[in-house]
């Protein structure tokens, strides 16, 4: 019979203390039982993982389990595995980051327990080969990773990986093991030895067991269970490191990237999805500026973990709470950009064109002292604004999931009054998919005086062709709009032609969110949470988040109609859609002019513009 190690990973990490909002009950009602449980136990060998969010909770809440931490490790049955502090997909990060990470939880496990971690975790087991060097740079000597049925790799032996001539260990976490609650001691067994019977020498077998999941057992002998008949057959209650240190069998073995339950990497799970991009690809920009900074440690490191919270795992993933977690991240990198801003002895300003979100076209970049914004060929739309004193994301996406299009800021469309009432009254949304999904062509660009001119041609009707010319001007107090539309046919062009804008307030209730318009010098104050339709007459409108006090103000240069209707997620209405549209009225060759100001008011001012208020640039 060969040598057999079991070892159990006891996974502490948000997921498991966090769920439904209730640390403190879970952690009296899961944790505290196992954790009592092990420490009467002292046979049995185990090892825990757990994320820096879950330490830092345990330190403020409940400091008096780390000296039970410090024991059971000084007698050797307990071992603490390593990962990232801030639980991050780290085939997502920049090298730079992949270490921080590690390092800084690395700290905190040995501060807690007196002992450094030998072995990572990675969370989702999110894996990518060219993590093998920055793991080893980090001090670790072994991976674990959940057990998967394509890694093309002997599961209960160790498989030895190599990138760039470094070189690690990789064990394999097999969940299934505990799946079921009602399975007996002795069908664990009958596993157990049914995948070692290949076996003629150690073998290891690693099962990763949640407080929860684990306290499905503690009202039965369960585990007294498992260690009497595991005792009979030679199969001990393990960690890693004591089983490596004994492994006689080693494989050679290279994995593709891969992520838990999934033949697929973590950039083939976002590549399709807009918003995981963008987040994606701000934080690589946020990463590298910090990176690059030299001078003041202390505040480059403050950013720095402003940073590494943002990289947050359930910010890409599918759960209830993305759109929080994302707006959170989007948070925590304004903060970090907001610090390197006050380090920064340059411009306050700035502006480039880059392919920011790598789909082949240029993406037009504007940093302001107040704001921050993100211009798109797609649409020719404004896909990202968010304001740097209240540190929040204002543009997001879709709220309504089975709609056909993102809804962004600016978005243009010409439609005929019977089109436009059935967009609008109707929601049917396909008719909009012209120019929202269309590449605006590039005319002119100018960094020095922060504009921007872009054109697109559409068909309005029956296959009458118009042109668009659409020029942005930004400044510090908000970004002008104005547009130029040609028809095209020899036929005239008689309709609507509309500038839908969607803003994305913070949820924390319909108090901390208002809608003013200003029609026929009257000012008026509209619910959030309902429809609003003015067909002519409007000279502004301001969308407010009381909560930051922040200010969004549309100024048209000549009076529109205007509809407003609250977007829901999950029957909680989170975006203000405003659309502000003239009737207009084309002879073959004519064009005509309309210009829209968005001001944005920072924090401290919040008062509506007043109807006389200067209108075009600001």
């Amino acid at each position: 019979m060969s040598n057999v190690h079991f070892c159990l990973i006891l996974k502490l990490n948000s997921e498991t203390l966090f769920e439904d909002d209730t640390p403190e009950e879970n952690y009296q009602k899961y944790f505290k039982p196992v954790l009592s449980f092990f420490y009467s136990h002292g046979s049995f060998a185990f090892s825990i993982y757990s994320s820096g969010l879950v330490l830092s909770w345990l330190e403020s809440n409940h400091p008096e389990v780390f000296s039970i931490f410090s024991e059971m490790a000084a007698r050797k049955q307990l071992e603490f595995l390593g990962g990232g502090y801030y639980e991050p997909l780290f085939p997502l990060l920049l090298p730079l980051d992949r270490v921080g990470q590690t390092e800084l939880l690395t700290t905190a496990l040995r501060k807690a327990t007196g002992k450094r971690p030998r072995g990572i975790w990675l969370e989702k087991s999110a894996w990518d080969n060219s993590l093998v060097p920055v793991i080893k740079s980090s001090g670790m000597e072994y991976v674990i990773l959940e057990k998967n049925d394509f890694l093309g790799t002997d599961p209960y032996q160790t498989a030895v990986l190599e990138d760039g001539g470094k070189k690690i260990s990789a064990l394999f976490c097999d969940n299934s093991f505990f799946s079921d609650s009602s399975v007996s001691a002795e069908s664990l067994l009958k596993e157990v030895l049914k995948a070692d019977q290949k076996h003629d020498k150690t073998s290891v077998f690693c099962a990763g067991i949640t407080p929860c999941q684990m306290s499905h057992y503690m009202d039965s002998a369960y585990f007294d269970d498992c260690a009497e008949s595991f005792a009979e057959k030679g199969i001990q209650f393990s960690t890693p490191n004591k089983f490596l240190k004994s492994a006689t069998i080693f494989n050679r073995a290279y994995l593709p990237a891969y992520t838990a339950d999934k033949n697929q990497s973590v950039k083939e799970m976002i590549v399709q999805n807009n918003d995981s991009w963008d987040l994606y690809s701000r934080t690589l920009v946020v990463s590298q500026e910090i990176n690059q900074f030299k001078g003041d440690k202390l505040r480059k490191n403050a950013a720095r973990i402003e940073l590494w919270q943002s990289q947050f795992c359930k910010c890409y993933l599918d759960s209830p709470k993305n759109r929080e977690y994302r707006r959170n991240a989007y948070k925590h990198l304004l903060e970090a950009e907001k610090i390197m801003a006050e380090l920064s002895s340059g411009s306050a300003s700035d502006c480039i064109a880059d392919d920011y979100n790598s789909d082949g076209y240029p993406e037009y970049i504007f940093n302001f002292s107040i704001y921050n914004a993100i211009l798109s060929s797609q649409g020719g739309t404004l896909t990202e604004l968010d304001v740097r004193n209240s540190c929040q994301l204002y543009t997001d996406c879709n709220p309504v999931n089975s709609e056909a299009y993102t809804r962004k800021v600016f978005s243009d469309y010409l439609l005929s009054e019977e089109d436009f009432e059935s967009v609008y009254k109707s929601q049917n949304h396909q008719l909009l998919n012209v120019l929202t999904q269309d590449h605006y062509s590039e005319l002119t660009f100018s960094r020095a005086k922060r504009d921007l001119q872009l054109s697109e041609t559409g068909v309005f009707a029956q296959n009458q062709k118009f042109s668009l010319k659409k020029r942005y001007d930004l400044s510090e107090t908000g970004i002008q709009v104005q547009y130029i539309i040609k028809n095209e046919s020899p036929l005239p062009i008689k309709g609507i032609f509309a500038v839908e804008s969607n803003l994305v307030l913070p949820q924390k209730g319909p108090a901390d969110r208002s809608v003013e318009i200003i029609s026929n010098d009257t000012h008026e104050s509209v619910a959030f949470e309902s429809e609003n339709f003015r067909p002519k007459d409007v000279s502004c409108i301001q969308i407010s988040d009381e909560s930051t006090e922040t200010a969004f103000i549309f100024e048209p240069n000549e009076n529109a109609g205007i509809l407003i209707t609250p977007l829901y997620d999950n029957e909680i209405p989170v975006s203000t859609c405003a659309t502000l549209f003239w009737n207009v009225d084309m002879p073959a060759g004519y064009e005509i002019e309309k210009t829209l100001f968005l001001g944005i008011r920072a924090p401290g001012k919040k008062s509506l513009v007043q109807k006389g208020s200067k209108k075009g640039k600001h």
